[in-house]
């Protein structure tokens, strides 16, 4: 009786067994084919095959030595090519020492969440400055600014005359020269800069500067804006588009980069715009543009106080909205932004009120957070913004603790409280004057 029961164990053993490793055949068989579908289909959809021009460009203009088989080969020897190096060099490694490496140092003690994260990125006012917003941020999926300046057009070494160099080249070293010493780039000597040679618009130096942030340039596109909101590239060839920031269709230029091969690819989306509120409301397309970027990573620096006006409460509204960590000086948004259960705010440096050209716009609250808190703040060993001079900045850091939401009636209300504050202002300067 036992030996017919233990062969009775023994025979539901085996065929248990032989079922699990039926079932385990087909679960590797499956996982095989799958394997076997994956690599058919990566080997369906090979590499994109970018067009080396546009680095060997950048890299030109960033004064770095030409790759081996550069497009740019019967300019790279020239000697206002070579000279271009050695300036460009100098200038470099000065910004970097005094000031985006101990920028850099800060953000990643402070904010390296937010530095390391993919996260969009918009910086609004931003000029050119692109070398600022990729020490900060300098792995986000997509960037987003604009300026006043235009955009202009990608050079084309393939038509640029070998004599033409050394006046493009000066005028190049000339319009970054402000950026390089002040941290900021001064919009009337750009208006006048980048309109003289074939370096012509922002889009040179937002090449040159990408390539010297050690990236890889792989595409240029010129773009604009649908009334949706979608960006659409061009052809300014074919489409003769004017490019200004008061123009009724919104255009741009668009940058495609990696830090390399094994890197995923970012992308720049530099816009000519101004955005006050009446080219807002006329020009919805761009905050609708926005909300499909948001959440965002935001920096803001030397804007001029515009947001602290009547005038630029709809970009303000919605630069609040789409932020999710914001660093910024005291000419971004107003401090009185701030004050309240939706955010966190570190402060950093010194504040002693603004350069003399701002001096109405002086943040009571903000100074006296400062004082009171002296002793917790930070200090900045660089410079930074208007305040440029090292130990003398101040940034600010804010962390959305919950959603920020705006009623569609409060930039009217907002534009009636800003507006008696703006005349509160005129009033002591006019008073400071006398």
């Amino acid at each position: 009786m036992y030996l017919r029961l233990l062969a009775a164990i023994l025979f539901v053993f085996t065929i248990s067994c032989s079922g699990n490793q039926k079932t385990e055949n087909k679960q590797n068989s499956a996982d095989s084919l799958l394997i076997k579908d994956s690599l058919e289909k990566a080997q369906k959809e090979p590499e994109i095959q970018y067009d080396r021009k546009f680095n060997d460009a950048a890299r030109l203009m960033a004064g770095l030595e030409p790759l081996e088989g550069s497009t740019t080969s019967e300019h790279d020897t020239l000697p206002s090519v070579i000279k271009h190096r050695k300036v460009f060099n100098q200038l470099f490694e000065k910004k970097q020492n005094d000031q985006l490496n101990p920028l850099r140092k800060l953000v990643v003690e402070e904010m390296k969440e937010a530095h390391l994260s993919d996260r969009n990125v918009y910086y609004p006012f931003a000029g050119a400055d692109v070398v600022t917003i990729h020490t900060i941020y300098p792995n986000a999926k997509n960037y987003v600014m604009f300026g006043l300046e235009i955009e202009g057009k990608i050079p084309d070494f393939s038509k640029i005359p070998a004599k033409n160099m050394e006046k493009n080249l000066t005028n190049l070293n000339q319009s970054i020269s402000h950026l390089m010493s002040l941290s900021f780039f001064m919009t009337k000597h750009m208006a006048g800069d980048f309109i003289r040679t074939d370096f012509y618009g922002t889009t040179p130096i937002l090449m040159a500067f990408i390539a010297r942030m050690g990236n890889e340039l792989l595409d240029v596109q010129h773009v604009k804006l649908n009334k949706q909101g979608d960006i659409e590239v061009y052809n300014p060839e074919e489409e003769k588009i004017k490019q200004s920031p008061w123009d009724d269709i919104m255009t741009g230029i668009q940058f495609k980069f990696r830090k390399d091969k094994k890197s995923p690819i970012q992308t720049l989306t530099y816009f000519c715009l101004n955005i006050a509120n009446e080219n807002m409301e006329k020009n919805n397309e761009f905050l609708l543009f926005l909300d499909k970027y948001k959440p965002t990573n935001t920096y803001v620096k030397a804007a001029s106080y515009l947001m602290h006006g009547a005038n630029y409460s709809i970009i303000r509204d919605k630069l609040l909205e789409i932020t999710e960590v914001l660093l910024q000086d005291d000419s971004g948004v107003p401090y009185r932004f701030f004050k309240n259960d939706s955010w966190k705010v570190t402060l950093y440096g010194k504040y002693n009120g603004p350069i003399p050209l701002f001096k109405g716009h002086f943040q009571k609250d903000y100074f006296n957070d400062y004082k009171e808190n002296k002793d917790k703040i930070r200090d900045l060993d660089f410079g930074i913004g208007y305040v440029y001079t090292k130990g003398q900045s101040n940034l600010m850091k804010a962390e959305k603790l919950k959603e920020v939401k705006f009623a569609n009636n409060n930039a009217k209300k907002n534009e009636e409280r800003e507006k008696k504050s703006e005349k509160n202002n005129q009033r002591v300067d006019k008073l400071n004057e006398d």
